[in-house]
């Protein structure tokens, strides 16, 4: 079997090789090139032209039968007879011609039209593609039993499925000590909590928009200054409401972090609660290198100068950290001080999520314990319940990190209570120490007041630090 591949295999080539020769004879100037005559009546023997190491001829005997040896323009230039039109090579691809030796993008793949021994076939790279309209029209063709629907994210469309996972998640998995951290005892009395809540209408000015980590994996950043930047604003009343730094973290937590390569939770809340960050408008998001960090790095430092600019900016510390477990004790933290950090298994079919309750496959449920290399990591900022697809469905409202254009403008609901994809497994928080005033906008950093305020409160986050040691 494996010596006639091989002899068809070298037959391809050859034919190959003669056919390209020949088309190249085909397109030069042979009688046409003659000293005058450039063309002989009967048969001549020196009306010839060399040709490969052999003559071709220019006279009226080389036309005599099927075995004649004429020049290649004998007929066209001697006899004015014009010659055929060449073969249009193309194939058909998709409802449209493409030239041979064309190539095109299909999806996340690349396609060539070439010639193939003896017929013109469209030749294309076979990855896997983030967006594909078979899985999309699969789901939507079970919308009402799978409740939830599925549609083409223009800006997953032409990426592979393995640079989705590669580069769209970015959590990496705590370490044991750090996953058997044990929960804060939240108290819930029975009948207190509502049917439904959103922290975006309970607290609209302080509740961040979902942000977009573009084809970096660092959800670890975006939910991180998601929460901290809202409970910063929620649990201060108001007195800094805004997006914290995602750059600030980005580049200068960089300590056994791995940037676009994915991070640690409890090592990002570790670094603000030590440093603090600045503010996005200090320090706006460039997608600059981890470890190139431009603000100050020091545990003592109370302010920070934003770069390229005279301005300072308070450094805001927040925490500690602590987890949460339970369907009824996370809804009362997010009740009462504002959105958590969950993380979640990903799987295929979640990147084309467009609306309704979500839920992991089937096949996923069984393949639960089976490890990753990461996970992803988003904000939980409410509940609810719906009835859209006739039956009672009981969900989370959490805020992806993928774009508005992804799912329910940027959020997504997710099935609540059961533990949906790992979703109510890892829940983290952060405290905020209200007693010590934070900074306004028209407040002077450097002024002595403010200065006295701010060794107030690196004492207390020290001893904080002495009480929760890094993870």
């Amino acid at each position: 079997m494996s010596t006639h591949i091989l002899r068809s295999a070298l037959l391809c080539l050859l034919w190959t090789a003669v056919r390209a020769d020949y088309e190249d004879l085909r397109g030069r100037q042979f009688c046409a090139a003659r000293p005058d005559p450039q063309c002989c009546q009967s048969r001549d023997d020196d009306c010839s032209v060399p040709i490969e190491g052999t003559k071709c001829y220019c006279d009226q005997f080389c036309d005599r039968d099927v075995r004649g040896d004429c020049c290649f323009d004998y007929k066209s230039h001697c006899l004015q007879i014009p010659e055929p039109p060449e073969e249009i090579k193309q194939c058909y691809f998709e409802g449209q011609y493409r030239m041979a030796g064309e190539r095109w993008d299909n999806n996340c793949n690349t396609c060539e039209c070439k010639f193939m021994v003896d017929h013109m076939d469209v030749m294309c790279t076979r990855k896997e593609c983030l967006i594909e309209e078979n899985i999309i029209d699969d789901i939507n063709r079970n919308e009402r039993s799978r409740g939830w629907r599925a549609g083409r994210i223009e800006t997953f469309w032409g990426h592979s499925l393995d640079e989705g996972f590669e580069k769209r998640l970015g959590t990496l998995y705590a370490r044991k000590p750090v996953m058997n951290m044990l929960p804060k005892e939240i108290y819930v009395e029975e009948g207190s909590l509502p049917a439904s809540f959103d922290a975006i209408e309970e607290w609209p000015n302080y509740v961040t928009p979902p942000q977009d980590q573009g084809w970096c994996a660092n959800s670890w950043v975006w939910s991180t200054i998601g929460v901290a930047s809202d409970r910063w604003g929620i649990l201060s009343r108001g007195e800094y409401a805004g997006l914290l730094s995602g750059q600030h973290l980005f580049s200068c937590n960089s300590k056994n972090q791995k940037g676009c390569s994915g991070g640690y939770l409890t090592k990002a809340w570790n670094y603000i609660l030590k440093f603090g960050l600045v503010t996005d408008e200090c320090l706006p998001w460039t997608g600059d290198t981890p470890g190139r960090c431009s603000i100050t790095k020091k545990p003592q430092a109370k302010f920070a100068k934003c770069p390229g600019s005279t301005r300072n900016d308070v450094l805001r510390r927040i925490g500690p950290l602590y987890r949460i477990t339970g369907e009824e004790q996370i809804m009362k933290d997010i009740m009462e001080k504002g959105p958590v950090q969950a993380t979640m298994r990903v799987y295929r079919d979640f990147f084309v999520y467009k609306g309704g309750v979500y839920k992991c496959p089937e096949k996923s449920r069984r393949l639960s314990n089976v490890p990753l290399k990461s996970q992803h990591s988003v904000r939980i900022i409410g509940w609810g319940e719906t009835t859209e697809y006739g039956r009672r469905e009981k969900y989370w409202i959490a805020a992806n990190s993928w774009g508005r254009e992804w799912g329910e403008n940027g959020f997504f609901r997710i099935a609540r209570g059961q533990d949906e994809c790992n979703i109510e497994s890892f829940v983290l928080a952060i405290t905020y120490n209200t007693k010590i005033k934070c900074l306004s906008r028209t407040e002077d950093p450097t002024s002595p007041a403010m200065l006295n305020q701010h060794r107030l409160r690196f004492l207390s986050i020290k001893l904080v630090l002495l009480i929760y040691p890094v993870l």
